[in-house]
């Protein structure tokens, strides 16, 4: 008896189908439809990505987010879908407390991490050969770097 495979082997199948078989089969004849091949080629391989590492990726999106709401605390969401209902949930919460001018000054910059960081993490799973070893500027009111928690 054989296992099936996995939704990461299904996808990456798919994915050098088009890549090496049908973009290249295409090129000459049909160029819309060979650029087609390889942008689907790529959203698989983004999905593969996210995948693999979403787990990880909703925790410390919501380890950060649970630091800003400390008198809320609910227990880690066992599925994908409530992970990210309580990140979604608590975004929003994030944003209305920034749009009343809730926000103190140390969880400004502790949220400014925390928004850098989502994002990084969200580019390396679009584009994996982005430079996350670069420095991206984060500008706070005070223009230091801030503590790490801001209780």
């Amino acid at each position: 008896m054989q296992d099936a495979p996995t939704h990461q082997q299904l996808l990456a199948a798919v994915a050098l189908l088009l890549e090496d078989e049908l973009e290249p089969a295409l090129a000459a004849a049909h160029p819309r439809l060979a650029e087609r091949a390889r942008l689907a080629a790529r959203i698989c391989r983004i999905v593969m990505r996210e995948s693999a590492g979403e787990e990880a990726q909703d925790a410390g999106e919501l380890t950060r987010l649970s630091v800003l709401f400390p008198d809320d605390p609910a227990p880690y969401p066992a599925t994908r879908d409530a992970r990210r209902n309580r990140i979604t949930m608590l975004t929003e919460r994030m944003v209305l407390r920034l749009k009343n001018g809730e926000v103190r000054e140390g969880e400004r910059s502790y949220l400014a991490r925390h928004v850098k960081e989502t994002l990084l993490t969200r580019l390396a799973v679009n584009d994996p050969s982005f430079d996350l070893a670069a420095e991206i500027e984060a500008t706070t009111t005070s223009g230091t770097k801030g503590e790490s928690d801001p209780r």
